[in-house]
């Protein structure tokens, strides 16, 4: 025996786990028992009665008798105790509420000896001391006799003398016993006496114990009641209120009364009435002092369904590298489909399903939708040639490392490596190596157990599920066009990788917010106009020829500023200086001349009594 390792390169990116076939029930046969409750507190009452009646006749034979010494409360008290806890039982009932049990106190047996003298002939201490006096009394006689006889026969031998003599003490002797039988008598008076006190004493602990005795009856019944309550709150049906043979019976006797499409879950027979009962629904209520008890028990279509488990299986685009991979994220986890595929149900768990001795489940009804009319994505791949995609269908892409393993049935896993791995198996005493890469399925036989990197691979005992029919799926969801390798190639550089490590693959249908959405990003960058695709080269350009505008700006400004302060610094200086400085007087007529060539001003216009008037002014400047 050796491990067996399926790689998977192909496949339409879901996993179709076949399961137990399932049975599914709307409807349920009811089978209903009552306690009557009424009864019961009237009957405690009564009791309660006729526990005050007995204490007052124990307390008139106590004064007219010197034999009853015993004390009345330990008497009467353990009666009272056990009545308590039955009305506390009897109240609790109402309210399905389990009340503990009151221990009952053991006590001592009074009079022991005089009973079992009344009873049995048995002698207690003071009888076995008067007759062993009387039995030492008649002995000594006897022995006495015996030895006058003997001493008769020797002195007839002896001496016939002595006769009178002998006759004397046999006279002495005769007297004596007749005051013993005297005394005999007496006694026998006394315990006639003492007899008929025994009797009314014995009876009065006969009717005691009667009332204890059906204290303790009521009390079992009441425990078992209650018992029957807080096993049904616990889907348990207790014995003692439908018993499994009783149970059978009442079924057979009806089992015609059931409609001709719809059947008990398993066939019924003795062995089988406890998967009825425990696959049953038990509910119980309080109303009208009656304790009622519902067994329903559910009635199963005859259409079988062949359930299947849907598990999104990561599927590589190359064997080469595996960092990208397609797969299909289900609708439901479960699918239920018929044999001839026309009609189906998606279930999202099992919980409220039911195993029916290893061999199919039972479930409550779905929705069941024909799968012409209404298909889903697996129903399409199932029942279709399928060559692309289903528009129904939900499609995921991955880009990152992988290191999965999903257990299935039948000690078999799926593994999903995106780096090589070594897996080591040990059957017996041969281990093997092997090279995990990609997608594929591992099986083990029950005497092997395999390694990888932390994980243990253990079978377990095989279970095997066999279905009608194989399923071949040919379709390739990395070939399809929403899936392909290409949309990856120009768009990686600016995906960031995830990494899914021990996860569940059921997980993955609901892992948006951890995939984000590679296909919605891969269609958005591929849809990308030219300025949105480069828009933050754009944006920086912008920035930078923006923040130079604004630089020379200021500078403009500076300069401009700095020119203006220079040219109000010289107007200030002339009008500053422009004064007279001395009394010469300034001629009021202006002579013109001509101008030369030659002359490097201007204009002449001073008179020749100031001479560079300006020159001097700046010069003192």
């Amino acid at each position: 025996a050796e491990a067996t390792i399926k790689p998977i390169v192909h496949s339409p990116g879901v996993f179709f786990e076949p399961q137990l076939p399932i049975h599914f029930y709307n409807d349920y046969w009811k089978v209903v028992t009552h306690v009557d409750v009424f009864s019961i507190t009237p009957y405690l009452l009564n009791v309660e009665s006729n526990i005050n009646k007995t204490f007052n006749l124990c307390s008139r034979v106590q004064n007219v008798s010197e034999l009853f010494v015993a004390d009345l409360s330990d008497i009467i008290n353990p009666a009272k105790v056990l009545l308590e806890s039955n009305f506390i039982k009897s109240q609790s009932i109402s309210h399905l509420i389990s009340d503990q049990s009151s221990s009952r106190s053991k006590r001592a047996l009074e009079f022991g000896g005089e009973i079992l003298k009344f009873f049995f002939g048995t002698l207690d201490a003071d009888d076995a001391r008067k007759y062993d006096d009387a039995i030492a009394a008649c002995q000594s006689n006897e022995q006495n006799l015996f030895s006058l006889m003997k001493e008769n026969i020797h002195i007839v031998k002896s001496s016939i003398n002595n006769f009178n003599e002998t006759i004397f003490k046999l006279n002495v002797n005769e007297q004596k016993l007749n005051g013993r039988l005297s005394m005999m008598q007496y006694i026998l008076s006394n315990i006639s006496r003492n007899n008929n006190d025994l009797i009314n004493i014995a009876r009065l602990q006969g009717f005691n114990n009667l009332i204890e005795s059906s204290l303790l009856t009521i009390s079992n019944m009441l425990d078992n009641i209650l018992n029957s309550v807080l096993f049904a709150k616990a889907n348990i049906l207790h014995p003692s209120i439908l018993s499994p043979s009783k149970l059978l019976i009442e079924l057979e006797k009806r089992s015609n009364h059931i409609k001709r499409n719809l059947d008990f879950p398993i066939t019924l027979n003795i062995n089988n009435i406890h998967t009825i009962i425990d696959v049953s629904k038990l509910t119980s209520y309080f109303y009208n002092n009656k304790l009622v008890f519902v067994l329903q028990i559910p009635l199963i279509a005859p259409t079988k369904f062949n359930l299947y488990k849907n598990i999104p299986l990561p599927t590589p685009h190359g064997q080469s590298e595996p960092l990208t991979f397609a797969l299909i994220s289900p609708s439901k986890n479960y699918l239920a489909i018929t044999d001839d595929r026309l009609s189906y149900c998606l279930l999202d768990n099992m919980y409220e399903c039911k195993l029916i001795n290893n061999e199919y489940s039972i479930c409550p009804q779905c929705s069941i939708f024909s799968s012409l009319s209404n298909p889903s994505c697996e129903t399409r791949l199932l029942t279709e040639v399928t060559v692309t995609l289903p528009n129904e269908c939900n499609s995921r892409l991955l880009y990152g490392t992988i290191d999965i393993w999903q257990p299935l049935n039948n000690n078999k896993w799926i593994y999903v490596q995106s780096k090589p791995n070594k897996l080591i198996t040990k059957c017996g005493n041969f281990a093997k190596e092997y090279s995990l890469f990609g997608t594929g399925v591992l099986t083990l036989t029950e005497d092997c157990i395999a390694y990888c990197k932390t994980i243990q691979l253990i079978p377990t005992t095989m279970f095997t599920i066999s279905i009608n029919s194989d399923l071949h799926l040919d379709f390739d969801i990395t070939q399809d066009d929403c899936c392909k390798r290409d949309l990856f190639n120009n768009t990686i550089p600016y995906l960031s990788p995830v990494s899914l490590t021990s996860i569940d693959l059921e997980s993955l249908r609901h892992a948006s917010h951890k995939l984000d959405n590679l296909e919605t990003e891969l269609n958005k960058a591929q849809k990308q106009s030219h300025i949105i695709k480069y828009g933050s080269y754009y944006t920086s350009t912008t920035y930078v020829l923006t923040i130079l505008f604004i630089l020379f700006c200021v500078y403009k400004c500076c300069r401009y500023l700095t020119r203006k302060q220079t040219s109000n610094r010289c107007i200030n200086v002339f009008r500053c200086n422009n004064r007279k400085l001395t009394n010469s007087k300034i001629s009021k007529s202006i002579e013109l001349s001509e101008v030369s060539i030659d002359d490097k001003k201007s204009v002449k216009s001073l008179p020749p009594s100031v001479k560079h008037l300006s020159n001097r002014n700046l010069s003192n400047y």
